[in-house]
């Protein structure tokens, strides 16, 4: 009896051995699987990748990450036919940024294009020391009766540095009858140009406020320098010789003074 008890003993610590032995086996398998690979002296983790190996087999590989400087590694997995070693693909490497140039056009071939017409009008061009003037100057009246002179630059002539001054000489008056005049007469400069006629008017009572042409007149200036002004006076006299709201006169006069 005392020696069965024994055998008994005696086969639990052998099988209480054993599976303590396998249980620290087991253990230290693991261990060795997971512990980092710290030959090269980094510290940088191991990434495991497991594949699955031909013939029912397995085999583990082991690949570090890539350099912070180099391209990602892109794993790919072994088909069951393959061998068991992980063959890994570097990836493209990024295309560059490319930025678009735009060619200028191509200047248009002579005689296939025509430049935008800028010419102006072909007018005269002033002399330096001619330019166009305007205006007009009232001269006698009776009440609303009164003589007026108009004038403005007709032309000028900017190679002979001469200009036209056209003048018109017009009466103003509501009702107004008076006849034919023939003694009329201008002086230009002092120079005067005798028997301007001028024909008969004929107003009646009641009659708006009217503007009578009696002559018209072209004064051609000669302006040689510049610099020198040329002076120029006008009078026209009209042989009223008439009476107008009571009151009689004999000549009604217009003078125009410029200076150009």
């Amino acid at each position: 009896m005392k020696k069965t008890h024994l055998q008994l003993v005696i086969i639990l610590t052998v099988l209480i051995t054993v599976i303590l032995i396998a249980s620290i086996a087991l253990v230290i398998a693991l261990s060795v699987d997971s512990t980092p690979d710290t030959t090269d002296g980094s510290t940088t983790p191991v990434v495991d990748i497991t594949t699955e190996p031909a013939k029912g087999t397995t085999t583990t590989t082991t690949t570090k990450p890539a350099d912070p400087t180099t391209p990602a590694i892109t794993t790919k997995p072994n088909t069951p036919d393959s061998d068991p070693t992980t063959t890994t693909k570097p990836a493209d490497p990024p295309k560059p940024n490319t930025t678009t140039t735009t060619q200028p056009a191509d200047p248009p071939k002579p005689g296939t294009t025509k430049p935008a017409d800028t010419t102006k009008p072909n007018t005269p061009t002033p002399s330096p020391g001619l330019s166009e003037i305007s205006g007009t100057v009232k001269g006698d009246n009776i009440d609303s009766l009164g003589i007026f002179a108009e004038y403005v630059t007709e032309e000028i002539d900017a190679e002979a540095n001469t200009m036209k001054i056209r003048f018109k000489f017009y009466l103003q008056s509501y009702g107004l009858r008076i006849g034919a005049r023939s003694d009329n007469y201008l002086v230009v400069n002092g120079e005067t140009i005798k028997k301007l006629p001028t024909a008969k008017i004929n107003l009646p009572n009641g009659s708006p406020l009217t503007r009578t042409e009696l002559y018209e007149y072209v004064v051609e200036i000669e302006k040689p320098d510049p610099n020198t002004p040329v002076e120029l006076a006008l009078e026209y006299h009209w042989h009223f010789k008439g009476t107008y709201a009571k009151v009689s006169e004999e000549w009604l006069v217009v003078r125009v003074d410029l200076t150009i």
